[in-house]
Order: structure tokens, then sequence, then C-alpha cells
């Protein structure tokens, strides 16, 4: 623990879990007054919503802003941030294109009803907007400012949830759609200003630099786009299966209590996971040793994934019911069934980071498409009831995560041997 506590790692992820912590904190507040002023349903369709926002962000760039981190020089980062939102643009447009020819059969598809058809006039501006944030995001992570990281996280969930709070009581059908643009919109702001008045470098680069970075990187949109397609289909597929399988108040049952399971993978994982990308990168980059950050990191992890399994298994029914309403009990039920996939997600989604920062881009991609495989395996295995349907969905997620796992470990030892025997 000393070691851990005084090590870069954890000096980079506590000034970014305290943002994180106050954003999640900020959105359990939200999400105690929300839950009494939407329905069920509604937040139903809107995780649906969602949904479709990730797929889509997760092809939109062609996986570029993944590499911001990599070159040694900021001004090649810089180019590569440039390049991840112009190729976003192309994309998205392409994808309104498509849109709006079958928004009818597209609706269909996703499993929501004609009233939620105004949503779709929406959907591009969520997907650009997220996809500009992300990559700026990785560009902040790159220079180290998890300062700037975690402060833009606690103002964009203000924001949000002050917009979709007031939308709430006066156009309930669009106030969460409007509120997650607004909170992007801001964020996005707010960052471009920091951005241009602290770093001297942030400054146009010429088509080819552009252009030299596409080039060098293109291994990511070619080996990563499709499967990283298929990750995120296998994270968000399965609320679009139970809104198709099921009713819109289930899926808002399912939605709710993925949301309060994903905060430790928020909090902790999705941050220690950006902290990683960047010291594994760096480590390598020195070729120095990483096998003291790994296990320090994994140890801590273990612990905690553990506390957070037996506090769901003891309370979770009675903490749902108080603290978002009674109505709200069912995703109690339901937590209690996926917490053991969430905890292990929790325990091994931050070392996915050394995929990337060892470039073994291509072990990652066939992990992906594992996953992937087994999600899809849902369409054809027959369900008693809401309930079974969890059951499965489990059972697949800790088989994923513990290959990945596995991976994770023979890519760390690999690169570690490595650099024992060049020093």
């Amino acid at each position: 623990m000393n070691r851990l506590i005084n090590s870069q790692i954890f000096k980079s992820l506590s000034i970014l879990v305290s943002g994180t912590a106050i954003a999640q904190l900020i959105i359990i507040g939200f999400q105690v007054i929300l839950r009494r002023l939407y329905t069920p349903e509604i937040f139903g369709a809107f995780a649906v919503y969602m949904s479709v926002v990730s797929i889509v962000v997760s092809i939109a760039s062609l996986r570029y802003e993944q590499t911001i981190v990599l070159p040694k020089q900021n001004k090649d980062g810089f180019a590569l941030m440039r390049l991840s939102v112009i190729v976003s643009v192309i994309i998205i447009s392409i994808f309104s294109t498509f849109l709006f020819i079958t928004s009818n059969l597209f609706l269909n598809w996703i499993g929501l009803s004609s009233e939620y058809a105004s949503w779709l006039v929406f959907l591009p501006i969520s997907i650009l907007l997220f996809s500009i944030y992300q990559s700026i995001n990785y560009f902040l992570i790159r220079i180290k400012n998890f300062k700037l990281v975690g402060s833009n996280k606690v103002i964009r969930r203000v924001f949000e949830g002050l917009s979709q709070s007031t939308l709430g009581i006066t156009f309930s059908n669009f106030g969460l759609v409007l509120g997650d643009i607004i909170g992007n919109t801001v964020i996005i702001l707010y960052s471009i200003f920091k951005l241009r008045k602290d770093y001297s470098f942030f400054e146009n680069n010429g088509f080819d630099d552009i252009k030299e970075m596409a080039v060098k990187y293109k291994s990511f949109p070619i080996k990563n786009s499709i499967p990283s397609l298929m990750n995120t289909l296998s994270g968000v597929l399965p609320i679009i299966l139970v809104s198709k399988f099921f009713s819109s108040e289930i899926t808002g049952f399912f939605d709710l209590a993925r949301v309060v399971l994903v905060i430790p993978l928020s909090l902790i994982s999705v941050s220690l996971n950006q902290v990683l990308l960047q010291r594994f990168s760096e480590l390598r980059n020195k070729g120095l040793s990483i096998k003291r950050d790994a296990i320090n990191i994994f140890l801590f992890l273990l612990v905690a994934s553990a506390i957070f399994i037996i506090v769901i298994k003891l309370f979770g029914v009675s903490l749902f019911a108080l603290v978002f309403g009674d109505q709200w009990g069912s995703s109690g039920v339901y937590a209690e069934i996926l917490v053991y996939a969430f905890a292990l997600k929790f325990l091994i989604s931050p070392f996915n980071s050394s995929f990337i920062a060892f470039e073994r881009i291509g072990i990652f991609s066939l992990w992906q498409t594992f996953y992937f495989l087994l999600i899809i395996g849902l369409f054809f295995i027959p369900f008693n009831g809401i309930t079974s349907f969890l059951q499965a969905y489990m059972i697949i997620e800790v088989v994923a995560f513990l290959v990945a796992g596995i991976l994770n470990f023979s890519t760390l030892y690999r690169y570690e041997t490595r650099a024992i025997r060049d020093n």
C-alpha cells in the first residue's frame, strides 16, 4: 500500500478519481430527482438512445483517438486529435444520411416505438459531440492534465443534470436527450478555451502533418475499427435486446441496475485505464519495468471488487428502493444477479490499456470479436423471463472477462521479460 500510494500512478489516479467521484455523486444526486420526474419507460427509451450513440461513436473516428497518447511529440498528438475529429465529422455525416432514409425501419431495429421518432433528429448531434469530447479527453491524458480531465467530468455532469431536471418539468419527452447535448457542448467549449489559454502548442497543424499521422497509425482503423465496434455492441446490445424482448419499463429497471453497478467502473476503473495507458506508454518508451505498478494495482482492485460484491448482495434491493423510490426495487433484484460480472469488469478492464500501450491491437481485436460472438448468443437462447436472461448475460460477461484477464497477463508478461532481457 505504501508503494502504491507513493507511486506516480496513484498520484495521477487520485486527481482523476477525485473529479470522477464528485461527478458520480452528482450523477447519483440527480438520478434521485430524475427517476421521480421521468417514468421507467422514458428511461428505458433513453438507454436505447444512448446505446446507439455509443455504437456509432466507437467507430466514428476509426479509433484514431486512441493513438493520441502514443507519439513522443505533443504536436503529433495534437495532429492526431484533429484527425480524429475530421474523420468523425465524415462518418457521422454518412450515418445521418442513412438515418434520414431509414428512420422508421431504424426505430424498429432498436426496439423503440414511433413516439420517439423525434429523438432521431438529435441523434447525430449527440454522437458528434461525444466523439469530439472523447478526442479532447485523450489529448488531455497525453499531456498529463488529469486535473482538467477530472474537472471536466464534474462540469459536464452538473450542466447535464441541471438541464435534464429543469427540462423534465415541462419537456419530459425531450429532457434527457437535450440535457445530454447541453452537458457535452459546455465541456467541449470549456476544454478548448483552457487548451488555447494554457498551452502554446495548441496551434493548427498543416494538412501534411495530419496526413502523415493518418498513415503512420493506419493499423488502428484497419485492425481495430470493426473489433472495437463489436466490443461496443457487446456492451450495449443487452439493453436493445431487453427493449425488444420485454418492455420499455423492464428496460428502465435494467438500465438503473447497470447505472449503479457501473459506478465503480466509472469512478476508478475507467480513470485507472486512462492513467495506465499513459503510464505504460511512458515506461515502454523508456524500456522500464511495469511489474511493480501492475501487481499493486491488481491487488487494490481485487480487494475493492470483493467489497463491492458483498455490499450489493446484502443490501441491493433495499438500497435501490430507499434511494430511488419503491417503484425501482426491481432494479435491485437485477443488480444482485449482475454484480459478479460487473465486479470482474472492474478488476480486468483497467489493464486493457496494455493492448494499446504495447501495440498488441491484433490480440485485443481477437478478444473483442470473441466477446461479441458470446453476446450474440443471447439472440439464440430461449428465455422464460427477465431473470433467466440476466443469468445468461452474467455468465457470458464472466467468461469474456476471464479470457481478457488471461490475455492481459500474457501481454504484460511478454513485455516484462523482454524489458528485463534488454536491460
